[in-house]
């Protein structure tokens, strides 16, 4: 197309000029071009009427178009992988079971605290909490998370967006990853890292200089003050330091997500968390690689069947909340001298195996291929 023959382009130049005509001194500021095209698009009605009414005929079109797709989609995947999805939804309800059964064991050891134990704050900071309530609260909110982290990588599956559950994969084994190592802290040992993943994390959104500034706010100052004369300034340095007692590192160096995974031996998986970080981080060869030139659009916008990736990260999903959830209620079980409702896993362990099993036996042969 050539410039002259743009209709965009006229009308973008007639309103400039028109800018230019109104504005009077040689200070003025020139018009800018994407204000100009941002209004052009705002008043298309009346600028290019046909237009408008193409561009609004085909997108709407396209609702209909997507909804179709999408059913398409759905059935596809179900017909594989709908009693997969079954053990997987039916262990994801059984697991908010589990939760909510610790919750109870939380609750029956508060009941047989002194008063003066019942809500200890962390060492005397206000809207804070401290000692062994710490770790078991952290426990449970953690394990209640990758539940709900489960349910939306379920969601996202049956749906045919193998790569957004991708993402969230990726968060869930991180976050099993943190809580493998907090459980690996037994009584005995205390719960200084559940202390310092809870200071680490309030204190998280400030930055190194805000932190140790006279404007944070007294109730942030007195966590920061405390957790300081602890554990020294070394635990602000970076995001993962609070590991520090449970993760080794030579050299004052800052504590990585690796180290992390080396401490808890997650290298049998750690594969699965390599790809997931693809889907998450978009690279250039990721984008690359879906051009598809046997099509006419080239990139797919929507969602699609992908039988292979599903059950990839369906089972990795099972496995991250299987593991995440067995640990978490030793734990706390254990923890709290209530190892009876340990038993409230039951079927959580033989929904979550069965999950496993369906989806690695039928992504399995195709991984062959």
């Amino acid at each position: 197309m050539l410039a002259d023959d743009s209709i965009l382009l006229a009308e973008l130049t007639r309103r400039y000029n028109e800018r230019v005509s109104e504005k009077t001194g040689t200070d003025a500021p020139r018009p800018d071009l994407y204000d100009l095209l941002l209004e052009s698009l705002d008043q298309a009605d009346a600028a290019f009427p046909e237009l408008a009414t193409w561009s609004t005929r085909k997108s709407l079109a396209r609702i209909e178009w997507r909804r179709r797709g999408a059913r398409m989609v759905r059935r596809g995947i179900a017909k594989r992988y709908a009693e997969a999805f079954y053990a997987f939804e039916s262990a994801l309800a059984a697991g908010e079971f589990v939760n909510r059964s610790l919750v109870h064991a939380y609750g029956g050891w508060m009941d047989g605290c002194p008063d003066s134990e019942r809500f200890p704050s962390f060492f005397g900071v206000d809207h804070t909490v401290g000692g062994k309530h710490v770790k078991a609260l952290l426990l449970l909110g953690m394990h209640a998370r990758s539940v709900r982290i489960g349910s939306e990588i379920l969601l996202l599956l049956r749906e045919g967006y193998c790569e957004g559950a991708a993402s969230r994969a990726r968060t869930l084994y991180e976050l099993t990853v943190k809580m493998l190592l907090i459980c690996r802290e037994s009584e005995d040992d205390g719960w200084e890292l559940a202390e310092r993943y809870f200071v680490s994390s309030r204190l998280e959104a400030f930055s190194r200089s805000e932190l140790f500034s006279d404007s944070l706010d007294e109730a942030n100052a007195a966590l920061r003050d405390v957790a300081v004369g602890r554990w020294g300034t070394y635990l602000f340095r970076g995001h993962n330091n609070w590991a520090a007692p449970a993760v080794k590192v030579s050299g004052g160096r800052n504590i990585t997500f690796r180290d992390l995974e080396e401490a808890v031996e997650s290298e049998s998986v750690r594969h699965m968390y390599l790809e997931c970080n693809h889907a998450v981080h978009v690279g250039a060869l990721t984008l690359i690689e879906s051009t598809d030139f046997r099509r006419s659009y080239l990139h797919n916008c929507r969602s699609e069947v992908d039988i292979l990736r599903t059950g990839r990260i369906g089972q990795a999903t099972a496995f991250y909340l299987q593991v995440g959830t067995m640990e978490a209620a030793k734990r706390l079980t254990s923890d709290l001298s209530e190892w009876d409702w340990m038993l409230s896993a039951i079927d959580f362990h033989r929904r979550i195996e069965e999950a496993n099993r369906c989806f690695f036996r039928i992504y399995s042969p195709r991984r062959a291929e």
